[in-house]
């Protein structure tokens, strides 16, 4: 997260860039969306590994939470905040698309 921002919170980032030289105004607006989106990518990518690592201090981690199943190694290897066994990230996956077409 800090790599986007150089190692400065957010509201230090916007005023670093509104206080930059130029009439760049279109730019820096359009930079500082593509931050703040990455920001808040890398944030729930921490929170689910911190919600991983929540589960692993309980005994839980490698459990499917809907079902109670073990998640496939594999796909704890390829995806290890994984909290969804394949056929229950499915269904919730289908139910989401459902509910937007609705």
């Amino acid at each position: 997260m800090t790599d986007q921002l150089a190692g400065v919170s957010r509201a230090e980032h916007a005023r670093e860039v509104l206080l930059q030289d130029g009439d760049d105004a279109p730019q820096r607006s359009s930079e500082r969306e593509v931050d703040l989106a990455l920001t808040d990518i890398e944030t729930v990518e921490l929170n689910a590994l911190d919600a991983a690592l929540q589960r692993m201090a309980e005994g839980r981690y490698g459990l499917c939470e809907d079902c109670g199943t073990d998640i496939p190694a594999a796909r704890l290897a390829a995806e290890p905040e994984a909290s969804l066994c394949i056929d229950c990230q499915r269904a919730r996956e289908r139910g989401r698309a459902h509910g937007a077409s609705l």
